[in-house]
């Protein structure tokens, strides 16, 4: 499986990256990015350290899990009709989010991920599978919903995990 989500911004280097943390753990979610990370020039696997509090999994609750998703962050190019009517957009970067289904946890970061950005810094969040569209609050309870019922619908053998031994 590979899950595709995109969230434009209007400018990806004034994400805090302090702000989004404090987000994702109102999402019970804890965690920490890699010490390399930053929204100048991220392309590939993009790792956290995190600590959950309510995993459906009881005996992965508030350990110490390594896991993370592909994100690269690309410049909106200006189309033919922006460029004719001189139109100003509003998002000038996409981060482009792919997830796979090899750590459970991917999709949960991924998810709250984009819905903490996207409602902190006024952006919009697609779906690109499903094709729907976000903004805001409800960007938040998607993420929420979503995740919820992708942990719920996982058996006991699909709940394989990293424990967070050292940066790779």
């Amino acid at each position: 499986m590979s899950y595709v989500l995109s969230v434009y911004v209007p400018d990806a280097r004034t994400i805090s990256i302090i702000q989004c943390i404090e987000d994702m753990k109102k999402l019970n979610t804890e965690v920490e990015i890699h010490p390399d990370f930053s929204f100048e020039n991220q392309s590939g696997f993009l790792p956290f350290k995190l600590i959950v509090t309510d995993c459906p999994n009881e005996s992965l609750n508030q350990r110490m899990l390594l896991s993370g998703f592909e994100m690269s962050i690309e410049t909106i190019k200006n189309t033919w009709i922006e460029k004719l009517f001189r139109t100003k957009k509003r998002y000038k970067q996409q981060l482009i989010i792919s997830i796979s289904s090899q750590d459970p946890f991917e999709m949960r970061l991924a998810w709250y991920w984009a819905a903490v950005i996207t409602k902190r810094y006024q952006g919009l969040l697609i779906d690109e599978q499903e094709g729907d569209t976000y903004q805001g609050q409800e960007g938040i309870e998607i993420a929420l919903q979503t995740v919820k019922e992708y942990e719920q619908s996982l058996s006991e053998e699909n709940w394989k995990c990293h424990e967070f031994e050292e940066w790779l």
